[in-house]
């Protein structure tokens, strides 16, 4: 289990919360709550609300994303330190598109997307940079699953 401030280093090793203004990080990482979860766990599916996002404190996850015909494609092995579930960063967030499941014990940071937008729409240097740098990883996201 980290403390605050291992949460808070954990935040800003993170590619769309690193270096952000350092009262805003503080106020996310008062948001957010870490928790476990066991092997096989789901922690969302397709057509799910995307309330909560995620990063990866230690474990596995396995990310998929629903085809044309919709089967879950093969997915991608999240890492440690990375952000998922990002749709909950969205205003006015759709249904998640993918699944989530562990593959082994788990540790996660879980954060409410509406209550950090919140935080980032108080601080308009930060929130630009964290939402320049998530439209960024949306659009990457996407060129590598058109490859």
């Amino acid at each position: 289990m980290f403390t605050t401030d291992g949460h808070k280093k954990l935040l800003n090793e993170t590619n769309i919360f690193a270096g952000i203004n350092d009262s805003s990080l503080d106020r996310i990482v008062a948001i957010a709550r870490e928790q476990k979860y066991e092997t096989h766990e789901i922690l969302y599916k397709p057509g799910d609300d995307a309330i909560d996002f995620y990063v990866l404190v230690s474990g596995r996850v396995r990310f998929s994303v629903a085809n044309r015909t919709g089967m879950l494609s093969s997915g991608t092995v999240i890492r440690n330190r990375m952000i998922f579930g990002w749709a909950a960063l969205l205003p006015e967030h759709p249904l998640r598109l993918g699944s989530a499941q562990c593959l082994e014990p788990s540790a996660l940071l879980v954060m409410n997307g509406d209550k950090v937008l919140d935080v980032l729409r108080s601080d308009s240097e930060s929130g630009f940079r964290v939402m320049e740098r998530l439209c960024a990883m949306i659009a990457r996201n996407f060129m590598e699953q058109r490859d």
